[in-house]
């Protein structure tokens, strides 16, 4: 028998496992479109960070309370089929880690909803003594600043460089750029498709869970898998230079 190979799955969030972006949702309800547009551009072009476009977006944000923005997540559905692909996962003892460059609030809100017990990072909010968000970010990279919630160290601190244990990262947006340059194989869809185009890196296009539940059955089924030449180089590059 086959001893099947230690896949290790890395996911995005919002728009990844939720139907929608979650924070985009919230952002656009109670802030001008207009002003958030311009925001977004700024972060794209790599002139503010993430953090500063957070605290940006909330700043415009006018109208809100506690129970509208719960009652805003509470409408929020998954892709029909993660839940399918977090059992494919137990069944074959994969670790799986959310990375969001979302909120806490939000993520804990839907976990909680549909029973699902995951271990994931993302940047922290909460209301303070008057009712208004206020955002912090605790796993923010000091040396690249460049999002709140630095994914690609979450990913690398959490993997390891055995020949026989393999990372998957799954994602869709300008965020997931930086930490899929980092695994073996990629699953993308969107922003984060664009970019591995651009870049001539092999990944798997996909719509849904199921897509991916298929493609890891093969991955598994197969007798042996390859890693990633250029994610090794990035790897060593990393831990290299500290």
């Amino acid at each position: 028998m086959i001893k099947p190979h230690k896949l290790t799955f890395f996911i995005d969030f919002d728009g990844t496992i939720t139907k929608q972006d979650v924070g985009e949702t919230l952002i656009k309800f109670f802030g001008n479109v207009e002003e958030i547009n311009k925001i977004i551009q700024l972060w794209a072009e790599h002139k503010i960070t993430s953090s500063e476009s957070w605290q940006m977006f909330i700043d415009i944000m006018q109208d809100y309370n506690k129970q509208l923005i719960d009652d805003i997540i509470d409408k929020i559905d998954i892709d029909p089929f993660f839940l399918e692909f977090l059992e494919l996962t137990k069944k074959y003892n994969s670790p799986v880690i959310v990375l969001s460059d979302g909120w806490d609030y939000y993520i804990h809100k839907i976990f909680e909803k549909f029973k699902i017990t995951i271990p994931f990072y993302s940047n922290h909010v909460e209301f303070d003594s008057y009712q208004k968000l206020k955002i912090t970010f605790p796993h923010r990279d000091d040396e690249c600043n460049l999002c709140g919630n630095c994914k690609r160290n979450h990913l690398l601190y959490n993997s390891s460089d055995y020949e026989d244990e393999f990372t998957i990262y799954i994602g869709d947006g300008l965020s997931d750029k930086c930490p899929a340059t980092f695994v073996d194989y990629i699953f993308a869809k969107g922003q984060l498709l664009k970019f591995l185009e651009k870049h001539r890196i092999s990944y798997y296009p996909f719509s849904n869970f199921n897509d991916i539940i298929s493609i890891v059955n093969n991955l598994i089924s197969k007798k042996r898998l390859k890693k990633r030449h250029q994610a090794i180089l990035n790897r060593k590059k990393f831990y290299l230079e500290g």
